[in-house]
């Protein structure tokens, strides 16, 4: 699945979404970084797996949901979980990837509300604080580059795991910020995507 995405609102937000709403496909939910933001909904195209798919340079099996924060937001954990919580109205399995200012959201999440996605990944994220609730059924993925360093999401994943849940950090080496495409392409987060039966094929990694 590639090509022209749709608009919708969903919990509040403003969404592209690539695919339709089906319970029996999975779903991917993409936050995107600090240029994104805004009213211009077409940014959140513009890096990433969203990229990918309206350049047709990617292809997923899975539908994929792309919210816009407003100018200057973060993402905030209680309306990351709302997301979460509504699409698995409609979708068999939930991946939440962020990138960035979204992997920032995808620790946060963590940090205050324990288990929300099926797996849960950051590309270039990084981590405030370190969960302080209960992470059993938490699966968490970290893929940073090498040359974009953040030490702290070491500490992050092993308290995770201290708390009950599955995480891992991998480093890609001679990577600097910009993986948002090329992260997608690691092994270990194609395992795991395709461990909950979900299938995302690059025919380039780009930033």
């Amino acid at each position: 699945m590639s090509g022209t995405p749709h608009t919708r609102h969903l919990a509040g937000f403003q969404c592209l979404q690539f695919g339709p709403s089906d319970r029996s496909r999975p779903a991917i939910l993409w936050l995107h970084g600090v240029g994104a933001r805004g009213n211009d909904i077409s940014l959140v195209a513009k890096y990433g797996l969203p990229a990918a798919l309206l350049a047709a340079r990617a292809a997923t099996n899975a539908t994929v949901v792309c919210p816009q924060l407003e100018a200057h937001a973060e993402w905030q954990p209680l309306r990351v979980q709302s997301l979460v919580s509504t699409l698995r109205e409609t979708h068999r399995n939930i991946v939440l990837i962020g990138f960035s200012l979204g992997g920032l959201g995808v620790c946060d999440l963590l940090c205050q509300g324990g288990p929300a996605a099926d797996l849960n990944v950051t590309l270039a994220g990084r981590a405030r604080d370190l969960p302080q609730v209960g992470q059993t059924g938490v699966r968490f993925l970290a893929v940073s580059g090498e040359l974009d360093p953040w030490p702290q999401m070491g500490a992050f994943v092993r308290r995770v795991v201290e708390l009950g849940g599955t995480a891992e950090e991998h480093i890609m080496a001679g990577q600097g910020h910009y993986i948002s495409e090329s992260g997608l392409i690691h092994e270990r987060f194609q395992t795991l995507i395709g461990s909950l039966g979900v299938g995302v094929r690059l025919s380039s990694g780009g930033g």
